[in-house]
């Protein structure tokens, strides 16, 4: 049984998971353009690298 404090009505999850969806973009134009490319350039190397080291 679970405790009540940890349980989560259907609704809840469905509303929080739209409004998740419904966000425009991951930065919200809060970030500089260049920091978002190095972000990604580095996030690229290290799916890239992971993929190696898993021997794919």
């Amino acid at each position: 049984m679970q405790h009540p404090a940890f349980t989560v009505e259907r609704s809840d999850e469905r509303t929080a998971l739209l409004s998740l969806q419904q966000q425009a973009y991951v930065y919200g134009g809060t970030v500089p353009a260049a920091t978002i490319a190095e972000r990604r350039r580095r996030n690229k190397a290290a799916r890239k690298s992971r993929r190696i080291n898993r021997g794919h």
